[in-house]
């Protein structure tokens, strides 16, 4: 049997490992299809280090490194480049000012395959969900793996003379090292950094998903693979049994692992020891290696690299043009298979039968092919109207939430004017500072209404920015860092008597079904539950009360003419939020649902009247936020005392 025969089950594997990617993007069955990134580190893994080991036998100068690099840039740059270029196009036609701006900066760290440390410093994964070029981190983590070999291979050199071992023993002792040290990594920073004390402003969980240190083990172990399959041939008897173990931690991964989930870190343990055994005995069962040699599962092996390129930025695009529904999806992933064919038929193979005759003019293209797309990028920013970061703000929401009272709602930093945020006095030593995303717009007049009810020489500032929740740690983006320390900076300056934080923190978890609780959201709710509490020391020591109001019910405007129960998510939500409190006399609680909510069933309708905005599931109209007028009033009155 053929070499590329035996082992042409790996092309298959791949194809499983970007389907599971698509389908767990497109949000298809597969919540934990993530785990098909870590498929592809192992296969990864394997195929490189197989790939140099055979050169390392069969040529007496040893691995030429030059042309392993030149290798890999022929076979990435060229698509890499096309897709980022007309993804940037895509953008600067289709999304916003803001938007453009944020892709045009992200497009340097793409091309030079360090997207994994501009996602850590920008935000979690999840929260990324209109990021065009997000799936890039993966490549990155690859890439840097690859520059980091021939460092591997001379500390094996090292190994070899200071313990007079073969080399291959020297070169397994250091790869078997680095998993070790990198397994820790990644399950300190994921699973016990609380434990261990790691600060959570640090983001150690965020480090441990992007961080290479914490992702090579799972590419180190494929590597640790090809020497096992170089070893002779034989029939063990329980290959059968591993090989099935290997199929069914996979499929167990992909369905019953959630993003909510802490992972990599333990969690990923299954799935990657699953994918090894699949690139190493996947041939051997004859269920498995009809399934993986699946003529279709092969073809999509082979453009498995061009699909995963092109397939998220056109779903993004799609979603933010046409809507995020199951079908925009579905439409969105089966226009990615012709695109990446054609980026394999008409791009990579072409290029790689060039490349092998006119080596100095293909380094001269992959050259231009790298810095297209940052001329591209650059030239925009040098000639596109400026868009400062503190200046950009969302479209005017004031009409929604304003019966006539001052309020700053959706204001860019830049024109922020004190004595058009303020109701009351402007002057007053009682003033309230109501802060938070739209949730806290959408209940601003009856906030003012009730404060300066028992306060009538007191004042109210309202600053209220759509999408950019008030947590002095934790963000969904770079503008909402930049209104949150200004937010901080406003309350050290102001020195309110006290403050209302409203935010609709379900919303940035991600969350479709607020009566579902995925199994790993807990982990992610004991975040925000942290993110909150440092918010709660950061008022604590200025001295500033603060009232923390629980979110709007999210209620279907399909449902409004009959009662329906509070979210087990939004429930969940409170408890957290509420223990966090424990420890701080400062804080207090406002539930909303109090009032529209009598034994947990809600209404849109109160007193006959709608209280929510046409057609929206959790924004109250101005005249229908003065339902909880009494509510608010008791609380501060409360404060008062």
């Amino acid at each position: 049997m053929s070499e590329s025969h035996r082992l042409s089950h790996i092309q298959g594997l791949r194809g499983v490992s970007v389907l599971l990617i698509l389908l767990f993007h497109a949000d298809f069955i597969f919540r934990g299809g993530f785990v098909g990134v870590d498929i592809f580190f192992v296969i990864s893994g394997f195929v490189i280090t197989r790939m140099l080991l055979q050169e390392k036998i069969t040529n007496e100068a040893g691995i030429n490194w030059k042309k392993f690099f030149y290798n890999r840039a022929r076979r990435l740059i060229p698509s890499l480049s096309i897709v980022t270029i007309f993804t940037f196009i895509l953008v600067v036609l289709t999304f916003d000012e803001a938007e453009r701006f944020a892709a045009a900066n992200e497009v340097f760290p793409v091309m030079f395959f360090w997207s994994n440390a501009f996602l850590f410093l920008k935000n979690d994964y999840l929260a990324l969900d209109a990021d065009v070029f997000t799936h890039m981190w993966s490549l990155a983590v690859e890439e840097q793996f690859y520059l980091l070999l021939p460092v591997v291979f001379v500390l094996a050199r090292i190994v070899k003379k200071i313990f007079n071992i073969e080399e291959k023993h020297a070169i397994l002792f250091v790869f078997t090292s680095q998993i070790v040290a990198s397994f820790l990594i990644s399950m300190l920073l994921t699973d016990f950094s609380f434990v261990i004390g790691v600060p959570q402003y640090l983001l150690p969980e965020r480090f441990g998903f992007f961080a290479t240190p914490a992702r090579i083990w799972e590419i180190l172990l494929g590597a640790i693979g090809s020497f096992i399959i170089f070893q002779a041939e034989r029939q063990w008897k329980f290959v059968n049994v591993f090989a099935y173990c290997g199929l069914i931690g996979i499929i167990c991964s992909a369905l019953f692992l959630d993003a909510w989930m802490k992972f990599p870190g333990i969690n990923a343990v299954p799935v990657v020891l699953a994918s090894l055994i699949l690139v190493l005995y996947g041939n051997r069962v004859a269920l498995i290696s009809k399934l993986l040699n699946f003529r279709p599962l092969i073809w999509i092996g082979e453009i498995s690299y061009n699909l995963y390129l092109v397939h998220w930025p056109i779903l993004v695009i799609m979603k933010h043009q046409f809507g995020n529904n199951s079908t925009i999806r579905f439409a969105a992933m089966l226009i990615s298979f012709p695109l990446a064919k054609g980026l394999y038929s008409r791009v990579d193979q072409p290029l790689r039968v060039l490349s092998e005759i006119k080596h100095k003019t293909t380094l001269i293209g992959l050259a231009v092919l790298v810095v297209a797309p940052i001329l591209f990028a650059v030239t925009y920013l040098k000639v596109a109207p400026k868009v400062d970061l503190k200046v950009a703000a969302t479209s005017n929401s004031l009409p929604y939430y304003s019966l006539g009272s001052n309020m700053c709602v959706d204001v860019a930093i830049s024109d922020f004017d004190r004595s058009k945020c303020i109701s009351g006095s402007l002057n007053s030593s009682r003033k309230l500072i109501l802060v938070g995303d739209s949730h806290a717009a959408s209940i601003s007049e009856a906030v003012i209404s009730a404060y300066l009810k028992l306060y009538p020489e007191g004042s109210v500032l309202v600053w209220s920015k759509s999408g950019c929740p008030f947590l002095i740690d934790d963000s969904p983006n770079r503008i909402c860092d930049i209104n949150r320390d200004f937010v901080m900076n406003l309350i050290r300056v102001e020195k309110p008597s006290e403050i209302v934080i409203s935010n609709a923190i379900t919303r940035y978890l991600g969350i479709k079904n607020l009566n579902e609780l995925p199994r790993g959201l807990q982990s992610k709710l004991e975040a925000v539950g942290s993110s909150y509490q440092r918010s709660y020391a950061f008022l604590n020591q200025l001295e500033v009360p603060v009232n923390i109001v629980h979110e709007i019910p999210k209620l279907d405007p399909m449902l409004y003419q009959r009662a329906v129960r509070l979210g087990k998510v939004q429930l969940s939500l409170m408890k957290t939020l509420e223990n966090a409190a424990i420890g701080y006399t400062n804080v207090e609680f406002i539930d909303l649902a109090d009032v529209i909510c009598p034994k947990m069933a809600c209404s849109r309708i109160v007193n006959g009247e709608e209280i929510y905005l046409d057609g929206d599931p959790e924004h109250l109209t101005a005249q229908g936020s003065f339902v909880f007028i009494k509510l608010f009033e008791s609380k501060f009155f409360k404060r008062s005392q």
